[in-house]
């Protein structure tokens, strides 16, 4: 802590230069995050990091998850935006920033600082064996620093609402995610609580399979249809402007001598020639766009970003174009060394981490249809770590590089704390 204290102070130590301003950031901490710890762990360990760095923070503190897009509303223009709790704020934060309608927020990074149990966003996105304590001094430690990085978003609509979600890390959804919520309830047998809750599940009969019916679209590196596509989707474009010419409508600055010259009347749109945009890519992948069908019985499964490290495709041109869909194949049974790892990923280290006995395919668009008695045993899918009610069929889309998100950069290295 001391090693980044240091670091901080040196930012803070920096001359502002004429005509810069002070770095600001706003703050919304939930209090009531991790048994009302959230206030405390935040004055001690992100709060001196932030005010040794020189940014002047505005701080919002509440415990109602209602009153975060309220403030966000009211929030003027600023540097960064600072969401601090667990699973559920950072959820209901990035909902509501996602889908305010203000332009000036446009392009602000966005930082996450851990303070809940579990923290699956964070720990999915920037997995490490950093103590909880030091977590969130890191975590602030990477918005002083100022590397934002764009991160892809997942939207997602369930059911027949027209309601948009939206993820950083994913979904999950099947009878293992509903053992997993249970396990802290049994603390009390200390290491054996995660056999302890799967073993209970078994004799219960809650591991049967799911039935799933997918419908799916292949993620496309790249071919001339998605180039249509994503034209058609933006819509009219300004017109070009040809070079050395001003933009459309606006004169250049004159000078004094070319007072005595005419004036030259504005350059309007229909005067301009259209010319053809520049493709960047000529050919056309025949599968792009072609609605698949398939079904598959799994107790897993899993929609994903490739922000999971554990998770990006080995083609770097999908990265920004996919959504990762894995699910525990049929038939593979969970041993006990198996569930003991799983509940240390989940709790401690990285929930999405990197599984043995799993199918992975690389998606455009997933649409999973689950059947009447699936609905009916398990009624709920985890979406980054916050529940939500199962109510129908979901649809998942990505939109690539949607947010910028505060990370290490990775030109910097890993840092001592």
């Amino acid at each position: 802590m001391h090693i980044l204290c240091l670091r901080a102070k040196a930012f803070g130590d920096e001359l502002i230069k004429p005509g810069q301003s002070v770095r600001k950031a706003v703050v919304i901490l939930n209090s009531g995050s991790h048994k009302s710890k959230g206030r405390k762990l935040y004055d001690n360990f992100a709060a001196p990091l932030l005010n040794l760095a020189g940014i002047q923070t505005t701080l919002y503190v509440t415990n109602d998850t209602a009153k975060l897009r309220d403030y966000l509303e009211h929030t003027e223009p600023t540097n960064a935006v600072i969401f601090a709790g667990g699973d559920s704020t950072i959820f209901e934060c990035i909902q509501s920033f996602l889908t305010l309608e203000k332009p000036e927020f446009l392009g602000t990074p966005v930082g996450i600082l851990p303070l809940g149990f579990t923290n699956v966003v964070y720990n999915s996105l920037r997995p490490d064996n950093l103590k909880e304590t030091l977590k969130i001094a890191q975590a602030a430690m990477t918005i002083v620093e100022g590397y934002a990085q764009p991160t892809d978003v997942l939207e997602i609509r369930i059911g027949d609402k027209e309601e948009k979600e939206y993820a950083l890390a994913g979904l999950q959804w099947g009878p293992l995610k509903d053992v997993e919520v249970t396990v802290p309830k049994y603390w009390y047998l200390g290491p054996l609580d995660a056999w302890f809750a799967y073993f209970r599940a078994y004799l219960k009969g809650q591991l049967s399979e799911l039935s799933v019916a997918l419908q799916y679209v292949n993620a496309c590196s790249g071919c001339s249809r998605c180039e249509e596509i994503a034209e058609a989707s933006r819509g009219k474009t300004e017109p070009a402007v040809r070079p050395g010419q001003a933009p459309v409508g606006v004169m250049a600055s004159r000078t004094w001598w070319q007072s005595v010259i005419p004036r030259q009347r504005e350059v309007l749109a229909e005067d301009l020639p259209e010319e053809p945009r520049l493709r960047q890519y000529h050919s056309v992948n025949d599968d792009c766009g072609v609605i698949h069908d398939a079904a598959f019985r799994t107790k897993d499964l899993h929609l994903l970003s490739q922000n999971i490290p554990d998770h990006k495709t080995s083609d770097a041109a999908d990265l920004s174009r996919a959504v990762v869909l894995t699910y525990r194949k049929e038939g593979v049974h969970t041993t006990t060394e198996q569930v003991t790892q799983r509940h240390r990923r989940v709790h401690h280290v990285k929930k999405y981490a990197d599984q043995r006995g799993y199918e992975k395919m690389a998606l455009s668009e997933a649409r999973i249809i689950p059947t009447e008695a699936d609905l009916a045993l398990y009624p709920t899918v985890e979406i980054d770590g916050h529940s939500r009610d199962l109510t129908g069929p979901i649809h998942t889309k990505v939109h690539a590089r949607k947010l910028l998100l505060f990370s290490r950069n990775p030109a910097a290295g890993t840092a001592d704390v």
